[in-house]
């Protein structure tokens, strides 16, 4: 039978020939690994074997517990096995180490595992079925809208279409472009991203197509930009709105030349670059302002793939927050078993209005708040509590039918009026009394309406319940 012993400090310090057969590493390999409370995600490296073999906290308290796990082998198959863990106390009962059994199936009933056991379980069941259905597990979701993004990611993957991800901030836009790239053919080439949000024209135009002889005493061929650096990779196009349209125009005209001449060799790839955009709004649907080409839309939007944002993914929020406790785990000394179930209601009363980037901040933020084994409502940020609701609560629903949309809005309003008072207009004060990002604030301050110069010569309000 399999058999391993931990320390004290989760260090594997024995390793058996069955574990050897099994898990295709050798004890020299195994011993001193530190095992950290994570599961598999398709890295097959030894950090995450030794994952696949650490206990839950509690056995380090002195509970023997009976946990499923699963292991990803060299050969990239995947393994679902039990792990018996037995507490080891010396004679004066202090506790020396962890002793683990592996097993096909557990060896008798167990009792349901605990809630957060059985998240941590759940998230690793569905990663497997992920990885089973479409051969990625990078995107966790049991969603049926995400579950269709996953399918159509897998279609881009394999085909050589540009792609369009459509989506709010923070539904993970980067993630899905990043996962098309690696699962595709064109992995072992460059996937170079570029926020045409964030720099000037000028700055755009160098970074794609290089330096013009004329701003460099080098040739234009010394310093290429992305276009010629990407020629059999991809360039990832964020905010892809706001790249200028002569650009675009540029951008059209490299799509065609499908050969590119390599300066040192003079020899010629036939592989021209892959474009895959990104942007809040659906660019291949008109808006009126002529800020997009026709030929650049149609060019991008082969193949499109709307991420729904996180408020309707209430299914995906406990397990992507047990996934964002273990990749906090997988960083650090700190190892916690998961969410408490009062914690999870809370997440799940919130309405994420950043998405998964912002469930991924605060998890990680309460990780390093939490001093005991699983997260509760305490460790959470006050803004996911709800403390600045007393700003704005809403009275309670009577028998008379209520929009509810116009009602979240106006207590929205209410919240961002109240902190640019209080902060004179100053927009980066304002985003940090309601702790979300200054660029958060822009987006919701254009969405409502609201102008910071109104407020920059008001006094500032006395505090109202902060």
């Amino acid at each position: 039978m399999p058999v391993f012993v931990l320390d004290t400090e989760r260090q594997i310090v024995f390793f058996n020939r069955a574990c050897e057969e099994l898990t295709g590493r050798t004890a020299e390999q195994m011993r001193g690994l530190s095992c950290r409370y994570f599961g598999p995600a398709g890295a097959n490296d030894l950090p995450e074997l030794g994952a696949s073999l650490c206990p839950p906290p509690e056995v380090f308290q002195g509970q023997p517990m009976t946990a499923e796990t699963w292991f990803s082998l060299p050969n990239a198959q995947r393994l679902c096995r039990h792990i018996r863990f037995t507490p080891c106390h010396d004679g004066a009962g202090k506790l020396i180490g962890v002793l683990g059994l592996i097993s096909d199936r557990a060896d008798h009933a167990a009792e349901p595992p605990a809630p957060h056991i059985e998240l941590h379980n759940e998230l690793h069941r569905l990663r497997d079925r992920l990885y089973r259905r479409f051969g990625f597990d990078k995107i966790v979701s049991a969603s049926a809208a995400m579950v269709r993004v996953m399918a159509q990611a897998r279609v881009a993957c394999q085909c050589d279409a540009n792609v369009l991800i459509v989506g709010e901030p923070g539904t993970g836009k980067t993630l899905v472009a990043r996962t098309i790239h690696q699962e595709s053919a064109r992995r072992e080439a460059p996937f170079l991203p570029i926020d045409c949000a964030l720099l000037p024209a000028a700055v755009l135009e160098r970074d794609l197509f290089g330096s013009e002889s004329g701003d460099s005493p080098r040739r234009a061929s010394d310093r290429p930009g992305l276009v010629r650096r990407a020629a059999s990779g991809t360039i990832f196009l964020k905010n892809v709105r706001q790249l200028p349209r002569d650009l675009q125009g540029r951008l059209i005209e490299s799509l065609h030349e499908v050969a590119t001449k390599s300066p040192s060799s003079g020899t010629v790839d036939s592989r021209h670059v892959r474009l895959i955009a990104a942007d809040e709004t659906d660019i291949s649907q008109p808006t009126g302002s002529g800020e997009l080409r026709a030929d650049f839309c149609c060019a991008l939007s082969t193949i499109v793939i709307n991420l729904p944002p996180l408020r309707d993914r209430k299914d995906d929020q406990a397990v992507l927050a047990q996934m964002f406790v273990e990749t906090a785990n997988s960083r650090g000394v700190k190892q916690l078993g998961g969410m408490a179930p009062a914690a999870v209601e809370v997440l799940l009363a919130y309405d994420w209005p950043e998405n998964v980037r912002e469930l991924s901040a605060v998890i990680t933020d309460a990780h390093a708040r939490c001093d005991g084994n699983f997260i509760t409502p305490e460790d959470l940020t006050p803004r996911i509590q709800g403390a600045l609701g007393g700003i704005a609560a809403p009275p309670p629903p009577s028998d008379r039918v209520v929009d509810l949309d116009a009602v979240l809005i106006e207590a929205e309003r209410k919240l961002i009026e109240h902190a640019l008072k209080k902060s004179r207009g100053n927009k980066s004060q304002a985003a940090e009394l309601l702790t979300i990002s200054r660029a958060g604030l822009l987006r919701r301050m254009q969405r409502l309406g609201l102008d910071a110069v109104e407020f920059k010569q008001l006094p500032a309000p006395e505090a109202v319940n902060e």
